[in-house]
């Protein structure tokens, strides 16, 4: 079960690496991500600095501002 928890949580830390490198790549802030998808500000910085994951709603959110499929976002994980 540990082990099987680790490798979850793996992925969904990879996931926020992959959406935090994306935001950066458009040149956008946290804040900015925040208006251009409609997810709460505090949210994306609580992800971004580990204290939580992303729900799949908001993922699928973040994906639309990001310009990127969730594909996208769990390939190769």
């Amino acid at each position: 079960y540990l082990s099987e928890k680790n490798a979850l949580q793996t992925r969904l830390f990879n996931v926020t690496i992959k959406t935090i490198l994306r935001r950066e790549a458009l040149g956008l802030s946290g804040r900015a991500l925040a208006q251009r998808s409609g997810v709460p500000y505090i949210t994306i910085a609580r992800v971004e600095s580990g204290q939580n994951y992303y729900s799949l709603s908001t993922l699928m959110r973040l994906c639309d501002a990001l310009d990127i499929t969730l594909s996208d976002l769990f390939k190769d994980l």
